[in-house]
């Protein structure tokens, strides 16, 4: 049963609470115990509603990343009380990575438009927040050159020369390269789904590509492991190749 009057607080969040499968009454329910004008609550909630569940598990990953960033400048401030400048002030906290303030724009703008649609609040502030200048130039894309220098400077055999030519070979990003292993060799090509876009992606192994996998121990499954032995997870994976 939902106890609240109806369009109350107590209501909405009962509601939110029973309609993502979970108990309204509260018992074993983080959410119930939360202040329900907070920031913290309103992501809980959001983070438990289909439109959050819906997303794929590595775009939940993702947002998840900001929302606790989030959590630890404003979580117990209430969203009722934001405004245009709160949001803003907020971005600028990422200092000089406009790429990163963005993000934390477009989380913002999720999270209020959801407190409008429980009508919770009237207006959503951070739809009009100024976006920070992102570089005109985008990614840097290596070069013939830089490749053969990586290429120098890791030779044959090492774990990084075979990232290095996996990524080359079938464009894949770091959260496919993660995942890709023997059973993706189909006739000499190397057969996977897209996990970002569930596109399938298809490209044959060429010869730079055969020489490093040839030297993959006969008994391991995946092509890239970490150095105790396990699968990466595609971030970790990230990050080690940055370094």
């Amino acid at each position: 049963y939902l106890k609240g009057e109806y369009g109350s607080i107590q209501f909405i969040r009962e509601y939110e609470i029973a309609k993502s499968g979970r108990r309204p009454d509260g018992k074993d329910d983080k959410l119930s115990r939360l202040n329900p004008s907070t920031f913290r609550w309103l992501i809980q909630s959001y983070r438990a509603s289909p439109k959050f569940k819906n997303l794929r598990p590595a775009t939940q990953r993702h947002q998840g990343y900001d929302f606790e960033w989030i959590l630890r400048y404003i979580g117990d401030l209430p969203y009722s009380s934001f405004t245009i400048r709160h949001v803003e002030n907020l971005m600028q906290k990422k200092g000089d990575a406009p790429s990163a303030a963005n993000s934390i724009r477009k989380r913002m703008v999720a999270l209020l438009h959801y407190a409008v649609r429980l009508e919770l609040i009237a207006s959503n502030p951070a739809r009009a927040a100024e976006k920070h200048r992102e570089g005109d130039d985008g990614f840097y894309t290596w070069t013939d050159a830089d490749i053969e220098r990586f290429r120098s400077a890791y030779p044959s055999g090492t774990k990084e020369r075979l990232v290095l030519e996996l990524a080359l070979n079938t464009g894949a990003s770091c959260q496919d390269l993660a995942s890709m292993g023997r059973q993706s060799i189909e006739d000499g090509r190397i057969k996977y789904r897209r996990g970002k876009t569930e596109q399938d992606g298809d490209a044959r192994i060429e010869h730079d590509l055969a020489v490093e996998l040839d030297q993959i121990p006969a008994d391991q499954m995946l092509f890239i492991l970490n150095h105790h032995g396990h699968p990466f997870k595609p971030e970790a994976l990230s990050q080690w190749f940055t370094r």
